[in-house]
């Protein structure tokens, strides 16, 4: 089914259909999978502007307003998987720091697939959480990091 619809499909589609392919398999063999999750990922932090979490640290201009706003956002609606993130990051802002400016110009390399700083490696074993951490700070890594996913969980 996938080889004969990639024939209609322009490249950069086809990863879509890879990606949503991979979750809906995900979904089926996962009792535990956390769709609010994925909905995250999918379309980020949403907010009305009414930003009452935790500030943005001092002098971490490498920490986008945006950034910022999408750590509150994921705090606030997921707080079962991601609480005290924001707090998690002030406290640690170099190991994060070191994490967001992980180098990487292609696949492979990069923040995507290096490990969180401190307890949030292990919070984030899976990988749909890991994506959506990396689609708050760096969404410009987010291809890669969904190349990835689909390799693990279909084959190369």
């Amino acid at each position: 089914m996938f080889r004969y619809t990639c024939k209609s499909l322009f490249e950069k589609h086809k990863l879509l259909l890879a990606f949503q392919l991979a979750i809906k398999l995900e979904m089926m063999n996962n009792p535990n999978f956390d769709y609010d999750e994925y909905l995250f990922f999918l379309r980020g932090g949403v907010s009305m502007g009414d930003n009452k979490g935790m500030p943005k640290p001092q002098g971490q201009d490498w920490i986008t307003d945006v950034a910022w706003n999408h750590l509150t956002c994921l705090e606030a609606q997921l707080p079962k998987s991601f609480n005290q993130i924001t707090q998690g990051i002030t406290l640690n802002v170099r190991e994060w720091k070191a994490w967001f400016s992980s180098k990487g110009s292609g696949p492979g390399t990069g923040p995507e697939n290096a490990q969180l700083p401190g307890e949030w490696e292990t919070k984030c074993e899976d990988p749909l959480k890991k994506m959506i951490v990396l689609r708050c700070f760096r969404p410009d890594r987010v291809n890669f990091a969904i190349k990835k996913y689909i390799k693990d969980s279909l084959g190369k």
